[in-house]
């Protein structure tokens, strides 16, 4: 998610197709960001070694100490610019 200014209230919003227990959840998740990001391209996500950095489109890297990825996981994971072996998924 991304595009910094984003509300909670409009993040949970979001989750109305899922219901009540969605939006529950989210606004139980997003109850202690400082910094929601909505409407943004994620481009990467990688490690610096320090902090977990996020590309998104035309903008520069940003910093952060956890991320939350908001979709399935085969595109999170395409996201990932490096993946760890643990991060990929073992084929059968």
């Amino acid at each position: 998610m991304a595009t910094t200014g984003g509300s909670r209230d409009r993040l949970c919003r979001r989750a109305q197709p899922w219901g009540a227990r969605a939006r529950q959840v989210c606004q139980i998740l997003s109850g202690r960001l400082h910094h929601i990001h909505l409407n943004a391209t994620v481009e990467a996500v990688y490690n610096d070694g320090e902090q977990v950095m996020v590309q998104c489109a035309g903008k520069d890297p940003m910093a952060f100490d956890h991320v939350i990825f908001a979709s399935q996981a085969n595109q999170a994971l395409r996201m990932l610019r490096d993946p760890s072996a643990a991060e990929v998924p073992r084929r059968r």
